[in-house]
């Protein structure tokens, strides 16, 4: 879970104990904005454009945090590997996850 994923979760939260509405509509706005970014990353796998599919994940690398970013760039890497066929964790990276 990101920071600022998680920071737009706690705001939402809060929110509904505030008896504004400006509150509510902010905090539930921020956490729309983060699924709409992922939302459209994930779509983006099916499109033949290299620059939508870029385009796409820096957007929701923008919606996050550095930590929201890694989380994007190591997705986008998985899902690349395997739209072409390949291992995304090849055999000598899991054997050093099992050594460790």
């Amino acid at each position: 879970l990101s920071a600022a994923r998680a920071a737009a979760w706690a705001a939402a939260l809060a929110a509904r104990v505030d008896t504004s509405a400006a509150a509510r509509a902010a905090a539930w706005a921020a956490w729309a904005a983060w699924d709409a970014a992922r939302a459209a990353a994930w779509a983006a796998r099916v499109d033949a454009s290299a620059a939508a599919w870029d385009s796409a994940w820096a957007a929701w690398a923008a919606a996050g945090d550095s930590a929201g970013a890694a989380q994007a760039s190591e997705l986008k890497r998985v899902c690349t590997c395997v739209d072409a066929g390949h291992d995304p964790y090849p055999i000598t990276h899991r054997a050093e996850q099992v050594a460790a």
